[in-house]
């Protein structure tokens, strides 16, 4: 059996219970995840002698009437910027030190958003956002469409071109094996707003 322990992000305890395979819990109240309050909660877990712990933050997302993105109801707006893994000394090899750096001085220039061009990142660079407080736009790897400069002069993509992967029938299967594995990696993570 597993054994697991919910604690707020104040440390005091708000749900435990012991299960085989899958549980829910309901949390009344819950002390809400954003970008300016990344309140997060520690879930413990005991199983077969490991213990692991995961940030669990809670928030819901919307769009309103008026098409704005409502984060737990309060219109958002999103400033941020595109993120490629890459150093001037290291090239595309960042430690959590380089992503911590990083997202610090983001956070300092006042951005709250930042999108994982092209790919999806590092898990630890997710458990930063989710503790620094960032909305992740997270991409999955899908680079496979059409050039704008393919054909001199024109300013379009042709991704209805068959010579693309992407209008390829036979290539649908690969493509949702790569983003259902990103999405089902990272869905638990209170910065993921959404998914490229």
């Amino acid at each position: 059996p597993t054994h697991a322990v919910l604690r707020d992000p104040a440390g005091r305890l708000v749900w435990e219970a012991e299960f085989d395979g899958e549980t829910t819990a309901e949390i009344a109240n819950p002390v809400l995840w954003n970008a300016e309050k990344p309140a997060l909660y520690d879930l413990q877990l005991d199983i077969a002698g490991e213990e692991i712990h995961q940030d669990v933050g809670f928030r819901t997302i919307a769009i309103s009437g008026k098409q704005e993105l409502l984060i737990n109801g309060v219109a958002v707006k999103l400033k941020g910027v595109n993120h490629h893994d890459s150093t001037p000394d290291k090239g595309w090899v960042m430690s959590r030190a380089d992503l911590e750096h990083d997202l610090v001085l983001m956070k300092s220039l006042n951005m709250n958003t930042v999108r994982t061009s092209h790919y999806p990142p590092s898990p630890e660079f997710l458990q930063l956002c989710d503790r620094l407080g960032f909305y992740v736009i997270l991409e999955t790897d899908l680079e496979t469409h059409g050039f704008c400069t393919r054909y001199p002069g024109q300013w379009a993509y042709d991704v209805e071109d068959p010579i693309w992967p992407t209008s390829d029938p036979a290539w649908r299967g690969s493509f949702l094996d790569r983003m259902i594995r990103a999405v089902e990696r990272d869905k638990n993570h209170a910065s993921v707003i959404m998914w490229s």
